[in-house]
């Protein structure tokens, strides 16, 4: 259940104007980035579930990342993912089934009285979930080597070799723990030169994001993530329903969760 289209062109421009109205904010910042200690910008339009804090810029950003939202969801693809059941995949999966996908009623930054949680949306430019110091000789995850014709992250780092990616800091593959499916939308000029491509990873598939693409797909089952050349630049956004964080305490010998 996991689907990879275009992204239109209206909904292209939408991101876009969000991202540079965003930025009129954000370059006011003493800090560029959310995630300072990552490579490239990644800015968050919600809430802090578990302090009820809202994340800066919310109130400027709601309605244009609601208008995204709903953009992609009278999409083709969210229509076709709708429709799919599990006689579409291999039989060894016929037992899933995937989470439903953000809704746009209340929307980004609305929380949900039924469990405390909310849909949030992400804005990332040029952004890998990779730390800043990660090597420049760490390779690209295997899918998109083998695309480029490069050594893989799997020959390159003893990590990825014998833990895999999702141990790895420098690896940009990784699963999240989220309540929904998500929504991805990666944007870059349609013909970028090889050495400056973005690419989506998803499962054991590489997708350059030349020309704008999205993807739907369950983040908690389906490794993942945005691998990017050193040279190279996009745009992106993501859409995905957050729950307050649960940990774990112990009482009397009984394990219990707590908010």
């Amino acid at each position: 259940h996991c689907i990879v289209g275009a992204v239109p062109v209206e909904v292209q421009k939408k991101v876009q104007g969000l991202i540079a109205k965003g930025n009129q904010y954000w370059d006011t910042w003493k800090e560029k980035s959310s995630r300072p200690t990552h490579k490239g910008r990644l800015h968050g339009v919600g809430l802090q579930l578990s302090r009820n804090y809202t994340f800066p810029g919310t109130e400027q950003l709601q309605e244009n990342c609601n208008d995204v939202l709903q953009g992609m969801l009278s999409t083709a693809m969210v229509e076709m993912l709708k429709n799919a059941t599990n006689e579409d995949v291999w039989r060894s999966f016929r037992w899933y089934h995937p989470p439903g996908l953000p809704s746009a009623e209340p929307g980004v930054a609305v929380r949900d009285p039924s469990d405390g949680g909310a849909v949030q949306s992400y804005i990332g430019q040029g952004y890998m979930a990779v730390f800043n110091n990660a090597s420049d000789s760490h390779g690209p995850p295997v899918p998109v080597a083998e695309l480029l014709g490069v050594p893989s992250c799997k020959e390159t780092c003893p990590t990825c070799r014998s833990q895999g990616c999702q141990a790895c800091p420098e690896c940009c593959v990784h699963v999240d723990n989220d309540q929904s499916a998500s929504i991805l939308l990666g944007l870059q000029e349609e013909h970028p030169v090889v050495d400056e491509m973005a690419f989506f990873v998803m499962g054991n598939k590489a997708y350059p994001l030349a020309g704008g693409r999205a993807f739907l797909f369950d983040g908690k089952v389906v490794p993942h993530g945005v691998w990017c050349s050193p040279k190279g630049h996009y745009q992106g956004m993501a859409f995905v329903k957050k729950v307050p964080y649960q940990r774990r305490i112990r009482a009397k010998g009984k394990e219990s969760r707590q908010s």
